[in-house]
């Protein structure tokens, strides 16, 4: 695993939370309009709707324990990967990997924030990760063998 493969699964965690969470939201408004439907057309007889209902609160309680633990693992994730970066001898270094892995911000964002030009960022980002490589090596080939 590369440096940037394993600082990437913060990004990776949190883009499946928000999968999850818009999931969620769309779920939640079919149901509120199932229920519209259900009252509009009086149909209390018809059980049909009321199943539906059923089925889209349980698959909204599914999805919610599994971002609950998505959360978990994420905040746990990213507490190993700032443990990680703080190996690091250069103030530069963690300062970047920081902003750029867990704040996840553009390296022009972190350029303009550090008063550095976006050419000496992209060249500190390099080093940074070559740096995080070195300073993680056992880690990341750890991890290598378990993918």
């Amino acid at each position: 695993m590369t440096a940037k493969e394993c600082l990437s699964e913060v990004q990776r965690l949190q883009t499946i939370i928000e999968i999850k969470q818009k999931r969620i939201k769309e779920i939640r408004e079919s149901v509120s309009t199932i229920q519209t439907i259900y009252f509009d057309l009086e149909k209390v007889q018809d059980g049909k709707c009321t199943d539906r209902i059923g089925e889209a609160v349980d698959k909204i309680v599914d999805l919610e324990k599994e971002v609950e633990s998505d959360i978990i693992h994420l905040l746990y994730q990213q507490h190993e990967i700032i443990n990680q970066i703080h190996k690091l001898d250069n103030w530069r270094y963690i300062k970047l990997l920081f902003k750029r892995y867990i704040e996840w911000k553009s390296l022009q964002t972190i350029a303009d924030e550090m008063n550095f030009t976006y050419q000496y960022v992209l060249e500190l980002h390099r080093k940074a990760l070559k740096a995080f490589e070195v300073a993680n090596k056992e880690i990341l080939q750890k991890e290598h063998r378990y993918k």
